[in-house]
């Protein structure tokens, strides 16, 4: 059971591959690694066998990249990682409070494998730090519409990271990005002046009176919503006031009498002088 076993175990370290640490790459010579205690010559050999050191440099052959490319076959400039992309390193800037950013830069620059896998990504952790760029003023005061991107990240986002980093799929300039991700996320303009007054519009419609409105329907100016008159009133009225209730009141006495109202007709006026002679004629 025990030689199964170790049979077993040796046959998966054999059919695992030599790593090619170096991607064919030569080691340059004289070069030390592991602090300079180790020459490359001899660690990178024996690091990439699976049957020798592979599980001491680190067990897999992305990390003994990681640890040995840099000093023992870095990449030529011309395949170079342009981390800062022609900025200067800021002069006593760390990483992390260790690691000076002039030693990171160097290091990542040819190792993107050990700084987050590829070049984008070593920008992001390393450029910000240690040689940030102008930040571009992508909305320039413009407010951010609440929107989501066909990348996924919303208009906030997308313009929080653009200002401070490289956002090529934007553009390559600041001015490239301003009019790309400006014109989606926060636009100049009418388009932007539509946005910003579509609710004041609004409520001017509802405000204003419908065309065929009766005047009733509208609305009219009340007693609540008036200034208080602090006037104060007069406490008698006039001395014409009685006078125009009684002429006005007089017509209606002068209606009970039948002879002086003009309601009573000359005819009618006759009759009633004859029923009165002939009463008195046989009284």
């Amino acid at each position: 059971m025990q030689r199964f076993i170790a049979c077993s175990l040796f046959g998966a370290v054999a059919a695992q591959e030599i790593c090619d640490v170096c991607e064919g790459r030569e080691i340059t010579p004289g070069a030390r690694t592991f602090e300079d205690q180790h020459d490359c010559a001899e660690t990178i050999p024996w690091c990439a066998d699976p049957a020798q050191g592979l599980a001491h440099c680190g067990g897999t052959c992305d990390v003994v990249r990681q640890l040995v490319v840099h000093d023992c076959c870095p990449l030529p400039q011309s395949e170079a990682c342009d981390i800062c992309e022609g900025r200067p390193v800021e002069e006593g800037a760390t990483v992390d409070g260790v690691n000076s950013c002039a030693d990171t830069v160097d290091y990542c620059s040819v190792n993107v494998a050990a700084c987050g896998g590829t070049c984008d990504a070593a920008r992001v952790g390393v450029a910000a730090t240690c040689c940030p760029p102008e930040p571009c003023d992508i909305c320039q005061g413009r407010p951010i519409m609440d929107l989501v991107l066909e990348s996924g990240y919303s208009c906030e986002e997308s313009v929080a990271y653009c200002t401070n980093f490289a956002c090529a799929d934007q553009g390559e300039t600041c001015e490239d990005v301003t009019t790309n991700l400006g014109g989606a996320c926060c636009p100049a303009g009418d388009a932007g002046d539509a946005a910003e007054t579509g609710t004041a519009d609004d409520q001017t419609a509802v405000e204003q009176p419908v065309d065929g409105e009766s005047a009733d329907a509208q609305p009219t100016t009340t007693a609540e919503n008036q200034p208080a008159d602090t006037t104060e009133q007069p406490t008698e009225r006039p001395t014409e006031g009685p006078t125009q209730v009684q002429q006005v009141a007089a017509p209606a006495a002068e209606e009970e009498d039948g002879f002086e109202s003009g309601a009573i007709t000359a005819e009618a006026k006759l009759t009633a002088f004859l029923i009165m002679t002939v009463s008195s004629m046989w009284c």
